[in-house]
This record gives C-alpha cells, structure tokens and sequence, in this order.
C-alpha cells in the first residue's frame, strides 16, 4: 500500500469573504490559487489558498459565511496551523506582522498569532529549498490522547515524541484540551491528508472502510478525488488525492483570477455571481460622484440594497458625493450590515466588528478633510450609530 504522503489541504471557516482574501493574500501573502463555491451551498465561496504552483501540502481553503458566529478552538477540533518559513526569515516576519497591526507572541515551535478571525496560526523555520511554502504542521485538539495516537500510528505516523508525530514531512501535535470546541468563524473544518493518485485513494478508501473507520464512497471534488471519515476524537478527517489537480479548468498562470463553478452549477452562473461578495473591497457599491467636500453614506435596511435609499438621498443631499454600499451579511438570502441573533435581537459583538470594517472602508473611500453624512434606514441605520 502506498503510505499517506502528509497534509493535502487544511480547510477552514470564515465570517467574511473580504477579510479572509485580505488577511491570507495581503498579510501572509499566499496566491489564491482556485476560487469557486461550495460543492453543498453555491451561494457561498470555496476559496483556495497556495504557493505559486498550488502544490498540495500548501493548500489552505476557506468557506467564508459571511456573518458566521466565532466559534471556539477545544477538543475535537484542529487547533493551531503551523506554516513553513525559511530559515532566518523570523525576525522579518515580525516586522510584517508588526507592520500589519497583527499581535504575535515566540512559541514553542516559532511565531504564533491569529487571523482577523482568531483562527490560530504559526510561523515555523523548515529546512526546506525555498519557495516551496505549505504546512509545517498543526495541532489535533482531544479529551483524549490515546486514541488519536493510535490512530496517527495505524495511518502510517512516525512518533517524535510522547504527543508529537510526524507523517511525511509534517509534524502533527497532539494536545489535550479539557474544553470541548464549537465549529465557527476562525475554526478549522477539516484536515485532509494526500496521495499521489487516484489508484492508491481508492485502494485507502477501501482500506478505511474495512477498518470500520465510516469512510464516505469517494467523491470528486473536481481538482482531487476525497473521502472521508470522523475520527473518535471528534475531528473530520479527509483523505484526497494529487490528481488531477488545480490546472484541470484554468491555465497555472491565470489560477485564481476567475470564478470557476462546478459543472451542475455552470447553467446558473448569472445568479450566482451576483451574490458572492467581492472580495477587494467589502461591499458592493454604488458610487455617485458630486461635491467632493460634502458625501452621503447611504445604507439601506434588511433585504433592501444599493438602491433602496436614492431617490431620498437626492431630496436631502443631492449635490453631494454618493457611497451607497450593499450590507455584506445575508440572512436567509436578504442583505443586512451584521448579524442578529434572532427577530429584534442583535448581535451587539458582531455590530461593532462591522462598523469598524466600515469605518476602514470609508478611510479609503472619503478624503479625510470632507464632511460625511450617514442616511441609514432600520438595519442601516443601527450601522450607522454603531
């Protein structure tokens, strides 16, 4: 049997689809290297991030629900993500970090911090030839640590030491935690571990299957083929293929720069594109230019969008300059600026993490010595006091 050759992909969840792209593309600077949707839900991204030549072992997708809770790292779930850096190259990376406003702290292993989100990430030196990127590893967070080592074992692991594995070229630590986690925004959703080719996939898919594992049929994810299973511990483990790779429905060169959906979504691509969010700027928006000293932000009420409020704009400000964005939160397919935790609750946390992307969007937008007004209708308008 061929042995699991390491990590193929991490996958993980995001509350919002402009920050994860700033975060993973800006900050650590990762190439997007595919984006298209959720096989289960297209009105939702699946978006991946690489090195250059989307390797596997470098691979790190997101499915950004926009508006998704936090959710909480704790036993049953993969924990910290530890990414390779060159030798030497640490202190730089502080300075990046620093530079970027992102709080970071010397671990056991390299750099830690968090993303926008607080997923929980690392910076670790790894010997290897430069340019290569990817994992160096990630943590296994349990109750329990004997089955989850048993299991590494029965994979084809090699033990380091008591809690510390390594399967190919990738270190995975297992840590007890007393605390049992909660899937959310800035958690991760699966680790999936690669095969070179779709003959040994199916003969582990065949293997897991007979070791009562409750592996799933192979399923075709267009860019791998993937199965897979629940561990005890609470953690879902995928198995995926190299093959066919990310190049199979865009040359390597243009990897990322298109939507590219599933061929049973293909025939409504005209319905879903419009409601994907963009991922340079956080909303879309409707720009009208006027008086450059005097603009109005118009921001409309739940269900409406960015021209809800026009035609009350020109009867109050018509001169002036016109930002009217879209809320970037759905609820049940109806635009909102942040979340509520039901009819006439609102998510006060979720509210003010929205108004601060806000306010960074209109620095950008509205010179800094112009006057601005907020027209905000119902939901808008709680943005706008926020």
């Amino acid at each position: 049997m061929t042995p699991l050759q390491g990590i193929h992909h991490i996958t993980a969840i995001s509350g919002s689809a402009h920050r994860n792209y700033r975060f993973y593309t800006k900050v650590l600077g990762m190439r997007m290297v595919k984006k298209t949707v959720n096989f289960d839900d297209p009105g939702t991204y699946h978006l991946y991030y690489g090195n250059e030549k989307a390797d596997p072992g470098t691979l790190l997708p997101f499915f950004p629900w926009e508006g998704s809770a936090p959710g909480r790292q704790g036993a049953g779930q993969t924990g910290r993500i530890y990414l390779k850096a060159e030798p030497g190259s640490l202190a730089g990376w502080r300075e990046r970090l620093a530079r970027y406003g992102v709080a970071f702290v010397d671990g056991r292993y390299g750099l830690e911090f968090q993303d926008d989100e607080g997923m929980l990430l690392g910076l670790a030196e790894s010997n290897e030839p430069p340019g290569q990127g990817g994992f160096w590893g990630l943590e296994l967070r349990v109750s329990e640590a004997g089955s989850m080592e048993s299991l590494l074992e029965k994979m084809g692991a090699r033990r380091v030491e008591p809690g510390h594995f390594q399967l190919g070229p990738h270190h995975l630590l297992v840590v007890a935690d007393p605390q049992r986690g909660t899937s959310g925004a800035g958690t991760v959703h699966h680790v999936a571990f690669r095969l070179p080719d779709e003959e040994s996939h199916r003969e582990w898919q065949g293997r897991a299957a007979a070791w009562g594992w409750g592996a799933t049929p192979v399923i075709d994810r267009n860019y791998f083929k993937a199965f897979y299973f629940r561990t005890r511990a609470g953690i879902l483990f995928e198995v995926s293929s190299d093959t066919p790779g990310f190049t199979v429905d865009e040359p390597l060169e243009d990897l990322g720069k298109a939507l590219q959906l599933p061929a049973q979504y293909e025939a409504h691509r005209a319905r879903i594109e419009p409601i994907l969010p963009p991922l340079e700027v956080p909303y879309h928006v409707l720009r009208k230019p006027g008086d450059v000293r005097e603009w109005v932000l118009a921001l409309h009420g739940t269900g409406g969008d960015e021209h809800d409020l026009l035609p009350l704009v020109a009867r109050v400000h018509g001169r002036a300059s016109l930002l009217s964005p879209r809320g970037n939160v759905l609820e049940q397919g109806m635009p909102r600026y942040f979340r509520r935790l039901a009819p006439g609750v609102l998510d006060e946390a979720d509210a003010s993490r929205r108004a601060r992307d806000m306010e960074e969007f209109l620095a950008d937008q509205v010179p800094a010595a112009a006057r601005l007004t907020a027209l905000g209708y119902s939901n808008g308008a709680n943005l706008a006091a926020a």
